[in-house]
């Protein structure tokens, strides 16, 4: 997939302020200002999360492509100081490195066609301009393990040899069913995985373990972290615990309805995961 190096960084005017590359690091982050805007630019990031999350879909775009262009926008974030007014193509840029970088190239969005696919008013030559500033400034290192890279791995086991089912369903829809809420969990804890503190000292290998522990809960799925799974993941039961708990916390927080319940007029949730994994902690307890 073919990169642009040589395009010219986009005008500083256009893109960013407070922060420009020949500026002193450090003088630039112990700016007042700069500080300011970039709190600010952490009040937008879950609408940013949400809105890419649209456009992954619209693009059909995987997971795992969604989860880095989101991991680059957020090191892009760090590094800069963006106005907000440039937020959307700066995700947008970061979404479609991830794709060059994921998916096949025939699944690779253009840029030509971006800007009326998703109806900014960028222009082709300014993404190109603004793709070579990006991979400059993470220095063209853009191969990052996240949160779906694991999750992809583990969910191969996600159920194994020994697993009792309550339900007695077929061990490929069992399989089937717990990489799906698998996924909902993975894509739940992506939207707030900033804003709440507590996560940020875990490791992607670690979120994705939780994910796959809260999934198996979820379905009844006895023992619910065998030997294999410690094996396999390098986690023990108890060091999910903390995690693990605070994903379900996370889940009733930001409460979502499966799509089999989305035409549910009563509005009632009693069979999404945060019911039925909270009920099955507080069993185990």
């Amino acid at each position: 997939m073919k990169f642009s190096p040589g395009a010219s960084p986009p005008p500083t005017h256009w893109t960013f302020t407070g922060i420009s590359r020949s500026e002193n690091c450090l003088g630039g982050i112990l700016n007042s200002r700069v500080l300011r805007n970039l709190r600010l630019q952490l009040l937008h990031r879950p609408k940013l999360v949400d809105w890419l999350k649209t456009v992954s879909e619209k693009l059909k775009l995987s997971q795992v492509t969604l989860h880095l262009g989101i991991f680059l926008l957020d090191k892009f974030m760090d590094k800069h100081n963006i106005l907000n007014s440039r937020l959307v193509p700066a995700a947008v840029v970061c979404l479609i490195l991830a794709a060059k970088f994921e998916e096949e190239d025939v699944q690779v969005p253009k840029f030509t066609d971006i800007p009326s696919v998703l109806n900014i008013t960028s222009t082709p030559s300014e993404l190109i301009h603004l793709e070579a500033f990006v991979l400059q400034s993470l220095s063209w290192n853009i191969s990052w393990p996240t949160v779906a890279h694991f999750a992809e791995f583990y969910s191969v086991f996600a159920v194994v040899k020994g697993d009792r089912d309550p339900t007695h369903k077929s061990s490929k829809n069992l399989t089937d069913a717990v990489r799906r809420t698998m996924r909902e969990f993975i894509d739940l804890s992506l939207s707030v995985l900033s804003s709440e503190v507590g996560m940020l000292k875990y490791l992607a290998s670690q979120v994705a373990a939780a994910c796959l522990l809260a999934a198996r809960l979820d379905h009844g799925i006895r023992p619910a972290w065998p030997d294999v799974m410690v094996a396999l993941t390098g986690y023990s039961a108890n060091n999910l615990r903390s995690c693990l708990a605070l994903l379900t916390d996370i889940d009733i927080n930001y409460p979502r309805k499966r799509k089999s319940e989305v035409n549910n007029e009563s509005g009632y949730e009693s069979g999404s995961p945060e019911c039925k994994v909270s009920y099955k902690l507080q069993r185990r307890e």
